[in-house]
């Protein structure tokens, strides 16, 4: 009985070694984790009116250990509002916080030289004087494709990309059910040029980039 036993699992790990091979040592649980700091969800505005008073600035740069922030006022016909771009000064990662006139979250996305990537979400108010955001729209780019930018930039660490230099490229649709069948992420700095399939992990292209300071292609 036991020998039938031992039969039956080694067959079931056989077919269950037979599926998709990923390409890469573990996934990223973080890549699906996005988390909105409390202080985010609000402008200051008197500390950077205090900060642009008695001159043309638009925009203030704090510089942190591991982030560039840059906070600047948009003024238009329609609306005025804030915005403040985190950047990591590890891997290149941009996330755009955009407030109303009076610093309430109105939009939070990230992205990674001009790639969609992490999550996009809105919100509204239920007037003037809330300060409860509710959400309206919400998007995880990163479970579109089974390997998602950080999988990717992992495995390009490990061929040679320098991360404080990474570029991105892919094309991210909005639902799951308008990816593409063969997709891969497009990860290069000035030096090296990698396409890594994004289903697998799997690395197609390894070349040096020819065009180094300019796009992929």
């Amino acid at each position: 009985m036991k020998l039938k036993q031992i039969i039956s699992a080694s067959i079931v790990l056989i077919i269950l070694s037979c599926g998709t091979q990923r390409y890469i040592d573990n996934t990223n649980d973080e890549c699906t984790k996005n988390h909105i700091p409390k202080e985010r969800y609000s402008f200051d505005i008197e500390a950077y009116n205090k900060k642009i008073e008695g001159t043309k600035k638009t925009h203030i740069y704090i510089y942190t250990d591991t982030t560039k922030i840059d906070l600047s006022i948009k003024r238009s016909k329609i609306r005025k509002g804030y915005t403040s771009i985190h950047t990591s000064l590890k891997d290149n990662k941009d996330t755009f916080f955009v407030y109303d006139s009076i610093g309430r979250l109105i939009e939070k996305f990230d992205a990674h030289t001009g790639t969609n990537i992490g999550e996009g979400i809105t919100y509204t108010y239920t007037n003037a004087q809330s300060k409860d955001p509710i959400i309206t729209s919400r998007v995880n780019y990163d479970t579109i494709y089974p390997i998602c930018w950080k999988e990717a930039l992992h495995i390009a660490k490990r061929k040679g990309i320098k991360l404080k230099e990474v570029k991105l490229d892919i094309d991210i649709p909005l639902n799951i059910e308008d990816r593409e069948p063969d997709m891969k992420w497009i990860v290069y700095d000035d030096k090296k040029l990698l396409h890594i399939d994004a289903y697998t992990g799997k690395v197609i292209l390894n070349v040096k980039n020819e065009k180094p300071g300019h796009g992929p292609l």
